[in-house]
């Protein structure tokens, strides 16, 4: 008998201080990574899928980013202007 299932993991990346796009307030802003594993005999094995998420500590807003953009932010400490 095999039990596998999943299990999610939440992490804060970095925190920093930026203007909210929705209460137009300068507050901390969380970088969170969303993990899930692939678990094995109750037993995490394997990452299945990986999500990153900007959240504004002030209104409890939350956006989903892309891979590169989470990366850029983590490496740089803000959020490149869009063009």
């Amino acid at each position: 008998m095999i039990i596998l299932g999943s299990k999610g993991y939440l992490r804060i990346l970095r925190t920093l201080t930026m203007v909210c796009w929705s209460c137009r307030q300068a507050a901390p802003h969380r970088l969170i990574e969303h993990l899930t594993k692939l678990t094995l005999f109750f037993i995490p094995t394997v990452p299945v899928s990986r999500r990153y998420r900007l959240e504004c500590v002030g209104c409890g807003v939350a956006q989903d980013l892309e891979k590169p953009v989470a990366r850029q932010i983590l490496h740089d400490g803000r959020v490149a202007p869009a063009s």
